[in-house]
């Protein structure tokens, strides 16, 4: 028997406020700045989906990968089972956003959080080539409106 409280929920994933016809996170906690939002513990990447092998995948699948891994010249990488994708790929991106990554991988917030509000990080920061361009609809005073993934 396990004699560890059991943890308690700190975001839901529900419908976006920023991106329509998403699904966003949102914290059930507040977080003070410095706060670990989301640790690295469960990420996993270690799967290179060659843009070859992609066009074999089925189209719901497709559409998962697309919409949560990180794309490169050279495919996509994702995690063994995008079945067990981390809660992290659920933040929205933002160009004024609420969390970064430090050099561990973890999401860390840059500012106070309060309770309800979307989980968002600047996806282009995220990368280390950033390379595709997508439009940007975040709707932050700062939205640079052309982002790179």
């Amino acid at each position: 028997m396990n004699n560890k409280p059991y943890p308690r929920a700190i975001y839901e994933p529900k419908p976006s406020k920023i991106v329509p016809g998403q699904i966003g996170l949102f914290a059930l906690v507040n977080f003070t700045k410095g706060d670990v939002v989301t640790d690295s513990s469960n990420w996993d990447e270690s799967r290179l989906i060659t843009w070859e092998e992609f066009e074999t995948i089925d189209f719901a699948t497709k559409q998962r990968l697309i919409n949560f891994c990180y794309k490169s010249k050279d495919g996509i990488e994702a995690p063994q089972d995008i079945n067990k994708i981390n809660i992290a790929y659920y933040f929205n991106h933002s160009c004024d956003p609420l969390t970064y990554c430090d050099a561990k991988g973890n999401y860390i917030a840059l500012k106070d959080i309060k309770v309800g509000e979307e989980l968002t990080i600047d996806v282009e920061k995220l990368m280390a080539k950033p390379t595709f361009p997508f439009n940007c609809s975040c709707g932050s005073k700062n939205c640079r409106k052309i982002v790179k993934i």
